[in-house]
């Protein structure tokens, strides 16, 4: 990014061959594509604060301090639906075409923002969320917790070493890969929450990463940086 511009990303997500990145101090979408690196904007109506991808075309996105929700078609630049959430949202992510909005509660809604049912918060301040078949993953900062389509808590990530979790995403097999800003890699935790490693301990040029997502088609992950503004894929290896 030019050295004047001052951005403020939290969230970031794969759409089909492109990472798109919500640029919420300059209203718009960073959209950047995975093969020849070429970087173009999206202006926004909202300050977009929280993302997750739909399909190959299209994002949605959550502009937590107007409390809404605006589905976007990046293939187009255009705003296929918008609508509002009953209070300020503080993550989103998608499954079999069903948003999960973390309100005050977990707000499931279909793309036109109908709401479908509202899962209880199990009683944390959910920062980062993800959906991955019918388990919920979130974590608030110190611990990663593991939760059925009910709310009801399946497993907990609680470890000294791990106290400033924040972007989280899962694999093909339900590993949980999860952003630890102060730590020098990424941890990855079993689908069961019982083993967990991390990884990319050597690469020298992580600073505070603090958000991530993972292309479960192409296995391939993306990790962007709180403290250099840098973002970066790789490819991985899924063994277990």
């Amino acid at each position: 990014m030019p050295e004047n511009e001052f951005i403020e990303i939290i969230y970031c997500t794969f759409a089909g061959n492109k990472v798109v990145f919500p640029d919420y101090n300059n209203d718009r979408l960073i959209i950047s594509t995975v093969d020849s690196n070429d970087i173009r904007y999206f202006d926004m109506d909202y300050y977009p604060r929280y993302i997750t991808g739909v399909n190959n075309d299209t994002v949605a996105v959550a502009c937590s301090r107007h409390c809404v929700v605006q589905v976007i078609d990046i293939s187009n630049d255009m705003v296929t639906s918008s609508f509002s959430t009953r209070d300020e949202c503080y993550s989103i992510s998608c499954s079999n075409d069903l948003l999960y909005v973390c309100c005050s509660d977990i707000v499931v809604m279909d793309l036109d923002g109908h709401v479908i049912r509202t899962i209880p918060n199990p009683g944390v301040d959910i920062g980062y969320l993800t959906v991955d078949k019918d388990r919920l993953y979130f974590c608030d900062r110190f611990s990663l917790f593991c939760c059925d389509l009910s709310g009801n808590v399946v497993w907990e990530f609680d470890k000294e070493d791990y106290k400033d979790m924040y972007g989280l995403a899962t694999d093909s097999k339900g590993n949980v890969y999860v952003a630890n800003a102060d730590g020098e890699g990424i941890l990855v935790v079993s689908k069961d929450g019982r083993q967990y490693k991390d990884i990319l301990t050597n690469f020298d040029s992580f600073d505070s990463p603090i958000s991530l997502d993972f292309d479960r088609k192409e296995n391939r992950i993306v990790v962007r940086n709180h403290a250099n503004e840098k973002a970066f894929i790789f490819d991985v290896e899924i063994t277990s």
